[in-house]
């Protein structure tokens, strides 16, 4: 799979990221999440998102909406 017209690209500190919004959500799978305004990845758990931050779960889930799979890290050269 390559980029197509609905994937997401978005800067990341190392260069960019890619990310599906037509994928299914599986577990262990990276994904792109929007939660209270800002942009992070996720890994996702049993009933959880983990994120470099910490863990999303129970209530906090109403505020996460994901907004796709990542496919790619691209990194700058």
């Amino acid at each position: 799979m390559g980029i197509t017209e609905s994937s997401v690209i978005i800067p990341t500190d190392e260069g960019y990221a890619v990310a599906e919004p037509g994928l299914r959500v599986k577990m262990g799978k990276v994904v792109l999440l929007e939660v209270s305004g800002q942009k992070v990845f996720a890994t996702v758990g049993a009933g959880r998102f983990i994120t470099d931050g910490g863990i999303i779960e129970g209530d906090a889930l109403d505020d996460a909406r994901v907004i796709g799979v990542v496919t790619y890290f691209v990194k700058s050269l």
